[in-house]
């Protein structure tokens, strides 16, 4: 009796870092927000309005560590970021990408990130992650996310999502 117990517990571990993505949540918003809408904001240092503020936290913070504090999402559009929902058929290759255990080298760069691109995983109305991602630098930022992403940014992950995301329907 006492194996039977350590078995199922061992494939329950098994399983859970193994979640299936495309399951675990049936919704995917992509928030985006040109370059030119925060070229100024990205080059000003000091006298920030309220939503200059506000937006320039969105772009730059990596200091949301729960999903529970990432109150940051009902404003993006407030702030002049684009709403769009992912299609689901799209939700297998980023599965695929962003999710699966992959090993090959982590690409590291030096440049700043200003996250222009933010996805919500929600299951139902229900937040259950976000990827922070900057194009440009290769970097990304998860909440809630981050075990099951921890192989995504390697060699040309970056390029193939924001391919996946731009590809028409």
């Amino acid at each position: 009796m006492k194996y039977i117990t350590y078995l199922f517990l061992l494939i329950g571990l098994g399983s859970c870092s193994n979640l299936v993505w495309g399951i675990y949540y049936n919704k995917l918003e992509w928030y985006s927000i040109t370059t030119d809408k925060t070229t100024a904001i990205e080059r000003k240092k000091s006298n920030f309005s309220r939503k200059e503020k506000r937006l320039r936290e969105v772009l730059i913070e990596t200091k949301t560590t729960s999903l529970r504090k990432a109150d940051f999402i009902k404003d993006l559009e407030g702030l002049g970021f684009v709403k769009q929902q992912v299609p689901a058929k799209k939700f297998g290759k980023i599965n695929e990408l962003m999710f699966s255990d992959k090993s090959t080298g982590m690409r590291t760069t030096a440049c700043k990130p200003f996250y222009r691109d933010i996805l919500v995983f929600r299951r139902d109305a229900r937040l259950v992650g976000i990827a922070k991602v900057c194009f440009e630098c290769h970097k990304s930022y998860m909440i809630g996310i981050e075990h099951q992403t921890r192989n995504f940014g390697k060699k040309n992950d970056y390029k193939k999502l924001e391919k996946i995301l731009k590809a028409k329907p």
